[in-house]
């Protein structure tokens, strides 16, 4: 994975001795003492408050307690690519309500980050230790996102990479093509979604939260799923290694894995493995869980070299998932995010029902099709937020995917 984390900074002169509050008082560049009503360039320290249209054509450092605030009727884009803000330092702040758009962004010592509104972020976005960013509206186009510190989502978020060493906390959407977890990981509400995603940290799926990984998931660290929530692996999930014995998944939900299943260490809990073809199990299996393998060649796994408690049940639940991905059926729902009117193409599905839910797991709509190849449904009544929308066919095969509205 490529993280880009240093930023080429090119400081303003400073002409303006002592903290200032500055206000823009018209659109302009950055660099032009007239854009401001100091009618000076800004010291790296003061207090600016940007109300305009205003053009990033200097890269800019932030800190001694200074801050950057972009009010809902101001814009900060920059000139040309490869511009960067650097906030540095305690009570060092930027904060974001309009139009955020720039190449890098970092906060390092202690320094906090604060998205509301919209944020585009070309290359990096790069959390030290001891910093914050909280992102609470879009962010999106990044193609590298490094955290050391602590990092909040509770908006929506759209990445190309995302390292976490430090604290994430998800309760918005997130959307990654690889996630890799060395800290802790909490999934309290909302969802991630990510390509692969790799686990040697705490991975903790909790609340109304959940995590789908489109492609593989390899864990040597801790994860955690509390009762209610799902984990959903589209091909290959491996827990462990051979050599080390690191690994724990403690499952009191579900952990649904399309497709080949491997555990070299520990599973425990009470809830259900729902597995599609090739499994085996090196390692311990614990408590009540329910391991539920669609291709069975053998009792609990096909191959089993470890020891598996008295309480362990196989295949209790009855799950079921798509076990030949050539006849793996889709859906296709759009717009995504959708706003008054969600239409979902069912083409290559010839009858069964429509399930939506909200965030909570609340059924929030209902119907049936039968020969159509698409669905149209009415959502102007429905919140902002995150729906799991299933089609269950009539022959029990099940379809699933998210939408935003």
């Amino acid at each position: 994975m490529k993280f880009t984390t240093t930023l080429s900074l090119l400081f303003l002169t400073v002409y303006v001795f002592g903290q200032q509050t500055i206000n823009s008082v018209m659109d302009g560049n950055a660099s032009n003492p007239f854009t401001w009503d100091c009618t000076c360039f800004p010291a790296t320290d003061d207090n600016i408050n940007i109300h305009h249209d205003v053009i990033m054509d200097v890269n800019w450092l932030v800190n001694a307690g200074g801050s950057i605030t972009v009010y809902s009727s101001g814009s900060f884009i920059e000139a040309t690519g490869g511009i960067g803000i650097l906030v540095d330092g305690n009570s060092s702040e930027l904060s974001n309500h309009g139009v955020f758009q720039i190449t890098n962004l970092g906060f390092t010592t202690g320094a906090v980050g604060n998205n509301h509104a919209n944020m585009v972020l070309d290359t990096a976005l790069y959390v030290s230790i001891n910093s914050t960013f909280m992102n609470y509206g879009l962010l999106s186009g990044v193609d590298s996102i490094y955290n050391q510190g602590t990092f909040m989502n509770e908006g929506t978020l759209f990445n190309g990479d995302f390292l976490n060493e430090g604290t994430t906390t998800n309760t918005g959407y997130l959307v990654s093509d690889s996630l890799y977890n060395l800290g802790t990981m909490n999934v309290s509400a909302g969802n991630i979604t990510a390509f692969d995603c790799g686990n040697t940290g705490a991975f903790n799926i909790t609340g109304t939260g959940s995590l789908s990984v489109d492609n593989d998931f390899l864990n040597i660290g801790d994860i955690f799923v509390a009762a209610g929530r799902d984990v959903m692996v589209g091909r290959d999930f491996a827990s462990g290694n051979l050599s080390t014995f690191d690994a724990l998944v403690d499952n009191h939900g579900i952990f649904h894995v399309m497709r080949d299943f491997t555990n070299s260490d520990t599973l425990k809990g009470s809830g259900v493995f729902c597995l599609g073809e090739s499994t085996s199990n090196f390692g311990f299996v614990k408590e009540t869980l329910d391991i539920c393998d669609n291709t069975p060649i053998g009792a609990y796994f096909d191959l089993n070299t470890g020891t598996i408690e008295p309480g362990v049940t196989s295949c209790q639940s009855g799950c079921v998932v798509n076990i030949d991905e050539n006849s793996i059926a889709t859906i296709e729902v759009y717009p995504n995010p959708v706003s008054d009117i969600m239409y979902i193409n069912v083409s290559e599905l010839t009858n069964g029902d429509v399930l939506v839910f909200d965030i909570s797991g609340r059924l929030i709509h209902e119907s049936n099709f039968s020969n159509t190849d698409e669905i149209t449904v009415n959502t102007s009544s429905w919140n902002k937020g995150i729906y799991l929308v299933r089609v269950i066919t009539d022959n029990q095969q099940i379809v699933e995917t998210k939408v935003i509205r």
